[in-house]
């Protein structure tokens, strides 16, 4: 995570059927106590523009789509999430530890905690 709250994430998706893409519907940051701090919903997922996803491979990949963020088994990619609205009305986020959450559209979470950089 940047200091101006930019997210830079590597994601891999190993299950699924090259058929049925996987969405990305919402994402969120939490910290320590699980509390939500900023929030992407679908919309703001598939409103991202594509070098938001640097992707590993020329096929299988990570993109905007319909219902969030699309992409099937096989693809890899790092994403770069914008710098989100803190909850709470807050200008900055808090010190302490923080969590990436991703919600499918099934509603299986993937958590991965992030470091912060400097640029």
């Amino acid at each position: 995570m940047f200091p101006d709250g930019r997210i830079h994430v590597h994601a891999y998706l190993d299950a699924g059927t090259p058929e049925a893409p996987e969405h990305i519907m919402e994402a969120w940051l939490k910290d320590a106590d699980g509390t939500d701090l900023v929030h992407w919903d679908t919309t703001m997922l598939s409103a991202l523009p594509t070098d938001s996803f640097r992707n590993d491979y020329a096929y299988n990949k990570f993109t905007p789509g319909h219902y969030g963020i699309q992409a099937i088994v096989g693809s890899a990619a790092t994403l770069t999430l914008p710098a989100g609205v803190i909850k709470r009305g807050s200008d900055r986020l808090p010190n302490g530890p923080v969590t990436l959450v991703l919600i499918d559209m099934e509603g299986h979470t993937f958590s991965t905690p992030l470091e912060r950089v400097s640029e």
